[in-house]
């Protein structure tokens, strides 16, 4: 028997009425909200000093409004006699940086600033140049522009900046797959050099608890020093609709609903432009297949060093936006698939859902632990007999000590695994991914990563890090391999391994003005089980400048 509501139907003529209707919906009370961008300095120093005080540091969800940062900075305040004069100087820097959203005083220099008791703006002009030497190949990388950000009035805020970037020289990674690096969608010059525009706004609407925004950012979900496993900001910006509430101190969570490219083809809605190539043949317009994310996270908070976080998400494709995925509460999306699709045999009617969790525990002082689980799909009758196959998951587990044993000293550990198939769907509209880029963590499927590293705080503006990095990749399979073959352990071969020895210094002695330099020496393999393992070793080097992150 036919449903009698349509839902797709529904959705296609109801969703400007029910998107004004949630607009109109949070159209009551207070407090602007403009996010502090995800790559942040202060991140780093409330990281820090959250191991030393207890301050309501929620650091599982990023960006970070900057009301909500220059609270922290109060806390953090109130309690600074347990702070080292380095961290003392730091934390008034960041008031002066935050003093408008502290006080309604502004206490440091900007290019241009205007503030009345309606409008603000700043503008925050961008500019990066890094000189890169890869295994002896040289690599210059720019970036430019800029953009402004400001409130309205009492609830709004809003963001823009766009940012032309470029690369050149003899090592480049254009595609940049496996990299920590964001991947873009790029165009290559006849001189090798590629270049991309990188452009992201954010107009959000807030109250007493909670805000609505309307955006195209990078958003993190997840704990994590070198990546995170649920969203992490490897893949290209995305457009996106954003709720997040916070009734009472101890519980908070978030909704997204984000629009994302599948670079699959729809041949189907190709037609013939009156433009022609020079043999004749007439140039065409192409589309791709459409393609969501529905995603929802729910923290617990019994005190401000526990955090327990549990979520799920769900892939949906080849259609319009479906109103219950517009539905932040339910728990489980692929429910929703079970209620249209039960009774269909043929597995690919179905969307690709997704289940995590996370723990953060800032206890005892000066420690920090931390994990994620991200569940793409489990068999637990499978698990129990010893099969397998069917564990396509990833884990992250961390630990970090700050100045137990000397002043401004951070030690960090970081292990992180992703079985094979994870991030993955044979539905290629379907996998867990942004413009072919994975939205979770940047190593991949069949993956894993172990990271050590030492950091100190000089001065205030000044810190050096050497660290130990091992990352291991196994074979890079496509979501139709799990029909043909179940005999996939983790790292089957083809098998790279890098060991990495490294340091980075980084010194920032005005505002929104960085200078980095780093040195490493790598050591690779590559065994594909048929010939002799390769190997190489090269040394890394580079020194860089920017200027312009609010």
């Amino acid at each position: 028997m036919k449903s009698i509501i349509n839902f797709e139907r529904m959705t296609k003529y109801n969703f400007h009425t029910i998107f004004l209707l949630m607009f109109l919906f949070v159209l009551s009370i207070e407090a602007q909200v403009i996010y502090s961008p995800v790559k942040s300095n202060v991140y780093d120093f409330l990281d820090r000093v959250s191991q030393k005080i207890n301050i309501h540091y929620y650091d599982i969800v990023k960006p970070i409004p900057r009301k909500e940062i220059a609270k922290l900075l109060k806390e953090i305040e109130r309690s600074s006699k347990f702070l080292s004069e380095v961290e003392k100087e730091e934390l008034q820097w960041y008031e002066n940086d935050y003093s408008y959203e502290m006080d309604g005083t502004i206490k440091r220099w900007r290019l241009f600033e205007y503030a009345d008791t309606l409008f603000r703006v700043i503008l925050t002009p961008e500019i990066q140049l890094q000189q890169n030497s890869l295994a002896g190949k040289k690599n210059l990388k720019t970036r430019w522009l800029g953009g402004f950000y400001g409130s309205i009035g009492e609830n709004i805020g809003y963001s823009f900046s766009l940012t032309d970037n470029s690369e050149g020289g003899d090592s480049i990674d254009a595609d940049k797959i496996f990299s920590s690096f964001t991947g873009f969608n790029h165009k290559t010059s006849k001189d090798r050099t590629i270049s991309f525009e990188d452009i992201n706004a954010m107009l959000t609407y807030n109250w007493s608890w909670g805000s609505f925004s309307l955006g195209k950012d990078y958003i993190n979900w997840g704990s994590g020093k070198n990546g995170q496993l649920i969203l992490s900001s490897k893949a290209p910006s995305f457009p996106f609709i954003k709720f997040d509430i916070s009734p009472v101190k101890w519980l908070r969570f978030h909704y997204i609903h984000a629009w994302l490219a599948s670079d699959v083809p729809d041949s189907s809605t190709f037609y013939t432009t009156t433009v022609a190539d020079k043999k004749g043949d007439p140039f065409y317009r192409g589309n791709q297949r459409s393609k969501y994310l529905a995603a929802n996270f729910l923290s617990i908070i019994p005190d401000e060093r526990f955090i327990f976080s549990l979520g799920n998400s769900i892939i949906y494709s080849d259609g319009s936006v479906r109103l219950p995925f517009l539905i932040p509460f339910i728990w489980y999306y692929k429910g929703i698939d079970h209620n249209f699709y039960g009774s269909t045999k043929n597995d690919g009617y179905g969307n690709n859902g997704q289940m995590f969790f996370n723990f953060s525990m800032r206890y005892p002082e000066k420690f920090h632990f931390y994990s994620t689980l991200f569940i793409d799909e489990f068999s637990l009758t499978g698990f129990l007999k010893g099969d397998h196959s069917r564990d396509q998951l990833g884990y992250t587990i961390g630990a970090t000590n700050y100045s137990s044993v000397i002043d401004n000293l951070l030690l960090e550990f970081e292990y992180t695994k992703i079985m094979p198939g994870t991030y993955l769907n044979y539905v290629q509209t379907q996998t867990y991914q942004n413009a072919s880029y994975d939205l979770g963590h940047w190593i991949g499927q069949n993956a894993d990563q172990l990271y050590l590293g030492a950091s100190y705080q000089f001065l205030r503006g000044l810190n050096a890090k050497v660290y130990y990095q091992k990352i291991r990749k196994g074979g890079s399979q496509k979501g139709t391999d799990r029909y043909s073959s179940n005999d996939m352990p983790f790292l089957y071969l083809p098998l790279q391994k890098w060991h990495y020895f490294g340091a980075t210094i980084n010194y920032q002695p005005l505002y929104d003005l960085d200078i980095r330099t780093y040195f490493r020496f790598v050591n690779y393999s590559s065994d594909n089980g048929i010939a002799e393992v390769y190997k190489k070793n090269s040394i890394d080097a580079g020194i860089g400048l920017s200027y312009g992150v609010y």
